[in-house]
């Protein structure tokens, strides 16, 4: 803002001297849309630096038998207790699945097991396509 009072101090917005073309030469010299550009670091430790997460390719994980269990009850637990926060209502369902009988807990591990033969079914085809790939790549030169 003081940029703009400096430099354009009385010059009514709109005219000639002040208009939309003249305030982008100002502040973007020479830039067009589609150029790259580089950021001056200004090297200050003292601020956070955000870090951009990788999604790492490949399938999704599968689920354990624990969070197929937390889905059926989640709706009846948090009836049960409501206004609690998700902090103790995590609580609760950890504490409910640890006293949940072996034979109880059968289904969700039964679910378990198909959802690892899934994810490792996805994962030997996209190690496959990738092999092949390279193997491709490599025949090219």
């Amino acid at each position: 803002m003081e940029a703009l009072s400096k430099n354009f101090e009385g010059k009514e917005i709109g005219s000639d001297d002040a208009n939309v073309d003249v305030f982008m030469k100002f502040y973007f010299e020479d830039y067009t849309p589609g150029d790259i550009v580089e950021v001056e670091d200004d090297d200050d430790s003292s601020k956070k630096k955000k870090v951009k997460k990788v999604k790492k390719k490949g399938p999704k994980r599968a689920t354990t038998a624990f969070f197929y269990y937390v889905a059926d009850i989640r709706a009846q637990v948090k009836e049960d207790n409501p206004g609690l926060p998700v902090s103790e209502l995590s609580k609760i369902h950890g504490k409910m699945w640890k006293e949940l009988p072996d034979d109880e807990k059968a289904p969700y591990v039964e679910k378990n097991a198909k959802d690892k033969e899934r994810y490792t079914k996805e994962k030997a085809e996209m190690d496959a396509a990738a092999a092949e790939k390279a193997d491709d790549g490599s025949e090219s030169e």
